[in-house]
């Protein structure tokens, strides 16, 4: 089955297996989910089912070009610094007129089609409703509510859930991981089965989750003018971070033309500054699971509900000694906080203020 590499989306799964059982494929499909749900691995899985000859045997040429992304019947549109251009949607428009070269159906996949312009997407909206049978669009995104409402209605709709906490538990236990590591990556994850990976495979999480929570409490309970120090050294172990990305992906075969191996090292380094985004937002993260347990416990004193099930005796402490209104007040404002990072706004400056601003109201109170 071409599914079967997909864990815990037997719902998503049953739908799209249900169209390529009954020869039914829609023209256009909207999987949603929050990042690292498994939205990607379902798509390419999907589109070779699609495109091959005998429905996704997973052994053909189409199969293995489609999985690797360079078959000339698949496309990947992903976004270009914030956002995805009318450009790429005009090359788009050419290339989907064209026939199939090799392919029963050729299939395109637009990655976060939230970031569409405002022009792309009145574009994109134009060819969804001119389709071609030969062209399957699969988008994807894990905002829903940022998405025009016209592409919405024009796609069928996906939906990639969170997974109990109980079976992505077994899943990992049954792969032979710690069982105290596990549970805790399974609270972390919030039943996010690509984050639980993450957490169980890269140690470097769990020491970027110690970093930015440490710069959390300092910054809670020390002295205003402090704050900017505490943000520097949070972003400057989040650029080591960065810079291994980099040294570990800098491979390039010595005999390549100098202008490719400059263009290579570019794509390298463009890479490496979208994944200090993400472990900026990872440690933003650990900061809304912290404090969202600060003010859980503190309302209710219910220990299971805590998701840092290791720091228990610290969070009980800060409850006991500490104004969790203002905990309240973070958990509220790092939605807009890791909005603005993504727009690219600079990252000590909202940092800074978030917590400056926490202060100060600490301070009244």
């Amino acid at each position: 089955m071409v599914f079967k590499s997909i864990f815990g989306q037997e719902k998503a799964i049953n739908l799209l297996q249900h169209d390529i059982d009954s020869g039914k494929v829609a023209h256009a499909y909207l999987f949603s989910g929050p990042a690292g749900i498994g939205k990607m691995k379902t798509a390419l899985q999907f589109s070779k089912a699609t495109a091959c000859l005998e429905g996704g045997c997973l052994k053909c040429m189409i199969c293995s070009s489609f999985e690797a992304r360079i078959h000339p019947d698949f496309k990947l549109i992903k976004k270009q610094g914030n956002f995805i251009s009318i450009k790429q949607i005009r090359e788009l428009e050419h290339w989907v007129v064209l026939k199939a070269n090799q392919a029963e159906k050729k299939v395109v996949i637009i990655k976060d089609i939230e970031c569409l312009t405002e022009e792309a997407a009145n574009a994109l909206l134009k060819t969804l409703e001119e389709p071609q049978e030969s062209t399957v669009f699969i988008s994807l995104t894990s905002n829903l509510n940022a998405v025009l409402p016209t592409i919405i209605s024009r796609c069928r709709q996906v939906k990639f859930r969170a997974i109990s906490r109980e079976v992505l538990l077994e899943y990992l236990l049954n792969q032979g991981y710690d069982n105290k590591k596990a549970r805790l990556a399974v609270n972390l994850s919030q039943g996010v089965f690509g984050k639980a990976l993450d957490l169980m495979k890269t140690e470097k999480l769990f020491e970027l989750r110690n970093v930015s929570l440490n710069c959390l409490r300092k910054a809670l309970n020390s002295d205003p003018n402090q704050i900017g120090f505490l943000v520097e050294s949070l972003l400057a172990t989040i650029k080591k971070f960065q810079e291994k990305e980099i040294d570990n992906a800098s491979f390039a075969p010595a005999d390549l033309p100098p202008k490719l191996t400059k263009e290579m090292k570019a794509k390298i380094k463009r890479a490496a500054s979208v994944k200090g985004q993400e472990l900026l937002l990872q440690a933003l993260d650990f900061w809304w699971l912290w404090l969202r347990d600060v003010v859980v416990f503190s309302e209710t004193a219910d220990r299971d509900s805590i998701v840092n099930s290791d720091l228990f005796d610290e969070i009980d402490e800060y409850c006991q000694n500490s104004e969790v209104r203002v905990s309240w007040c973070i958990v509220e404002k790092i939605s807009e906080v890791k909005t603005m990072i993504k727009n690219n706004i600079n990252s000590q400056l909202a940092l800074e203020t978030l917590l400056l601003e926490s202060t100060a109201q600490l301070a009244k109170i």
